[in-house]
């Protein structure tokens, strides 16, 4: 008995002595997951009220269980290649800078590549040593343009891959979506397989129509729907490695974008111009400015919304925070995320035409909120996907079969751009021919019809003509929602409403 007393008293002065030890050592660094989308309006992921639409995207409403979203969260600049060199550095961008790790030579990468393994794809800005990161460049332009499904799948792979190396992964990637060219479904389907047949539709030419930049808003939303199941991959993708628990994950983006009708033409497109939808000023920097911040922290398992007003700066801090590195350079402009803050009197953002902006915080959060409203109104939110699709005038004719409308006439003079796609459609493949683009070439003017698309012999999109526009000199665009579709043969008919219930055939798509 003498000997099992001994034995026990020397077993728990060991455990105290471990868990004084435990208490003493430091906890071990964690993974680092940092993911930047590009051209995301927060106000399009929320509802009226200011909570996440958690249906019409499941993802971030995942990511959220577990961490916490900095409602209030803006971007310092206007540009891609001034906003994300300003969170890997935590300095205020300055439009001098060029994105390159020798105009920005103290940076995440460079301050953890002794104590993280790390691999970083970006898209845009080359702030990672070629030391460091192998990864090979492009041209941010070229990049937009194709694959860019494939390159974020390449880089979840990354996440949990064996490595000889023992120090903790941080993994990078800027991802540039729901950036244009638009082209995705929620599906992940794609209506184009890479850049739009005619860019005008979704640029400068549209801006000031107002037909176009609601179909530009429907179009970036769906997209946006896509986006979200990358974020669902990627929080699989870390379940299933094991490292969800312990890691630090930060998922923003680089600015937002609005959906403003311009009242006047814009100028034609530069390369490399930011165009009027990105191009912040004091009119639409509720829309450009807040961006989603969602941090979850090792171990997290609750939600949290903070509505403190926080910067994308303050995101290199937070991270050198939680891997102990206690040097934070000097020059940092950003605060660790934690503490609550109250909103500045004055909010500042460097903007690439506009100079420095000064602008009223609760203006911001008053136009938010309107914009999040009319938004709701006009396509709705939650998980009806078709809701998406109620474009245009005459939106109450969709899902209507061709026989209760009155027929009358038919001057066949509407032609579909690549009308073969829909002769044998493939609806297992990757693509679907949402996208019905064309010509109207009869003597009236084209623009400013209401028309109505029939699919296999029911309305699937209802729209406006427009002037000829683009390259192409196209008259009507409308988008139908893959449902409408069956396999192989469909049969399309281009109408324009003359009443509730009477139509006049335009045109047709080629038949067998």
């Amino acid at each position: 008995m003498r000997l099992v007393a001994g034995l026990a008293a020397a077993l728990a002065l060991a455990g105290v002595a471990l868990a004084i030890a435990e208490r003493r050592s430091p906890p071990a660094r964690p993974p680092i997951v940092f993911v930047v989308f590009d051209a995301l309006p927060e106000s399009m992921l929320m509802k009226p009220g200011g909570d996440l639409d958690r249906q019409r995207f499941p993802g971030f409403a995942q990511l959220a269980r577990h961490a916490t979203w900095y409602r209030n969260a803006t971007t310092v600049h206007d540009s891609t290649v001034k906003s994300i060199p300003a969170m890997l550095d935590g300095r205020w961008p300055s439009n001098l800078r060029r994105p390159l790790v020798a105009d920005h030579p103290v940076n995440l990468f460079t301050l953890l590549r002794k104590r993280y393994r790390i691999w970083a794809d970006e898209e845009g800005t080359q702030l990672c040593p070629r030391s460091v990161c192998k990864q090979k460049r492009a041209r941010l332009l070229y990049l937009l343009h194709g694959r860019r499904e494939q390159r974020f799948a390449a880089a979840l792979a990354q996440i949990g891959a064996a490595s000889s190396d023992t120090r903790p992964p941080l993994w990078f990637v800027h991802v540039l979506l729901p950036h244009e060219p638009l082209r995705f479904l929620p599906s992940g389907k794609v209506y184009e397989g890479g850049a739009d047949p005619e860019a005008a539709l979704d640029g400068n030419e549209s801006f000031d129509n107002e037909f176009l930049t609601r179909q530009a808003e429907q179009r970036h939303l769906l997209q946006l729907e896509y986006t979200d199941t990358l974020v669902r991959r990627l929080l699989t993708r870390l379940r299933a490695t094991g490292l969800y628990d312990k890691a630090l994950v930060v998922i923003t983006a680089d600015h937002g974008i609005t959906f403003r009708v311009k009242g006047s033409p814009a100028e034609p497109y530069r390369l490399g111009q930011i165009g009027w939808r990105r191009d912040m000023t004091v009119h639409n920097a509720h829309d450009v400015a807040f961006v989603p911040l969602f941090v979850k922290q090792p171990g997290q398992r609750d939600a949290r919304v903070d509505d403190g007003w926080v910067r994308t700066v303050d995101i290199l801090p937070t991270l050198l925070r939680q891997a102990q590195e206690k040097a934070v350079p000097r020059a940092v402009a950003g605060r660790a995320l934690g503490k609550r803050r109250q909103p500045p009197e004055e909010l500042e953002v460097l903007t690439n035409r506009a100079g420095l902006l000064e602008l009223d915080p609760e203006s911001l959060l008053r136009k938010r909120a309107a914009t999040i409203a009319v938004r709701a109104q006009r396509f709705g939110t939650g998980g009806d996907v078709d809701r998406l699709f109620a474009v245009g005038p005459n939106a109450g004719m969709i899902g209507r079969a061709l026989g209760s409308f009155r027929i009358r006439g038919s001057s066949r003079s509407a032609r579909f751009w690549g009308g073969r796609r829909f002769v044998d459609v493939d609806l297992r493949g990757p693509r679907v021919p949402a996208d019905v683009i064309g010509w109207l070439s009869d003597r009236r003017p084209s623009a400013d019809r209401d028309l109505a698309l029939a699919v296999n012999g029911r309305i699937a999109a209802v729209g406006r003509s427009f002037r000829p526009i683009g390259s192409l000199g196209l008259s009507f665009s409308l988008l139908v929602p893959e449902s409408a579709f069956r396999q192989g043969f469909n049969d399309l008919r281009l109408y324009e409403v003359s009443g509730d219930s009477e139509l006049r055939e335009l045109g047709r798509s080629p038949q067998r």
